[in-house]
């Protein structure tokens, strides 16, 4: 009983294995096309909320400001 149930489980383990590096290599593949389409339209649209502070939060001035916001102008930044 004990071996199948080990025979059992190292075939589900393989099985995962093999679907997950599947699915990282479709995901690999995806994140090119997707690289390659923001460099040809030479544009890169980050959408916040400003409804989660510290990440994203309005300003006393009404301006989106955290850490969400400084990483899209770093990216910004670094990408021109």
């Amino acid at each position: 009983m004990r071996s199948i149930r080990h025979g059992w489980l190292k075939s589900l383990l393989a099985a995962s294995l093999i679907a997950g590096a599947a699915g990282l290599s479709a995901t690999a593949a995806s994140a090119a096309d997707l690289l390659d389409t923001v460099k040809q339209a030479g544009v890169l649209k980050i959408g916040l909320e400003g409804t989660y502070p510290p990440f994203g939060f309005r300003n006393p001035k009404n301006e989106l400001d955290g850490f969400d916001v400084d990483v899209a102008r770093a990216s910004r930044q670094s990408s021109a």
